[in-house]
Formats: C-alpha cells, sequence, structure tokens
C-alpha cells in the first residue's frame, strides 16, 4: 500500500470510531430510558452489565484512537515499521468492529425483551 492509502485508511477507521463512540452514547442513554422502566431484578442486573460494557467500549475506543493517532505520527516522520503497526491496527480494528457490533445486536435484543 502506498502513503496516501494508509493515510485514508487511518481516516477511515478514526471516522469509525467516531461513529462507534457516537453509537455507544446513544445507547447509554437507550439504556437509561429503558431501566426507568424495567422492574425485574434480572432486568437490572443485565442492564448493569450492559452499563459495564459500554464503559469498557468507551475505554477501547479510546485507546484505539490513540493507537492510530500514533500511527499517522509514524506516517509522517516515515517510520520504517508502518506496514507492520498497519497490519496489527488493521486486525485490531476488525476485531473491535466485529464485538462492537456484537454488542450492539445483544442490546437490542435485551430492549425488545423489556
Amino acid at each position: 500500500m502506498g502513503l496516501n492509502e494508509l493515510e485514508t485508511e487511518i481516516g477511515n477507521w478514526l471516522q469509525k470510531l467516531e461513529g462507534m463512540q457516537l453509537e455507544n452514547t446513544d445507547m447509554k442513554t437507550r439504556l437509561a430510558d429503558a431501566v426507568k422502566h424495567a422492574v425485574s431484578p434480572s432486568a437490572l442486573e443485565e442492564a448493569e452489565q450492559f452499563q459495564s460494557r459500554f464503559i469498557n467500549k468507551d475505554t477501547v475506543i479510546s485507546f484505539m484512537r490513540a493507537d492510530i493517532k500514533k500511527q499517522a505520527k509514524k506516517l509522517e516522520n516515515g517510520t520504517p515499521d508502518i506496514q507492520s503497526w498497519q497490519n496489527k491496527l488493521r486486525s485490531d480494528m476488525a476485531k473491535m468492529e466485529t464485538e462492537f457490533n456484537n454488542m450492539k445486536s445483544v442490546f437490542t435484543s435485551y430492549l425488545l425483551q423489556l
């Protein structure tokens, strides 16, 4: 991959992370609204688990964003190990997207059961 393609990929990742951050915030808001109406102890327990997952996902997004910005700096500076870091980030982003989509799906199912 050329330098421009790597920069484009980094820009796309940052946009995806921003979208995930916004969706995560939206899910926290929806969870807060749902908890107002949840009465069973098991529903409240599940809500706590989701809240914990959402907070954890905020942290992971923050770390990913920092790693990607470090990679952008490496590209600017012409650091020699660019491609190996890009491959690692590519793998990490794919995993992050899969985990996020799974969490979102499970959360949607939870909301539908309330």
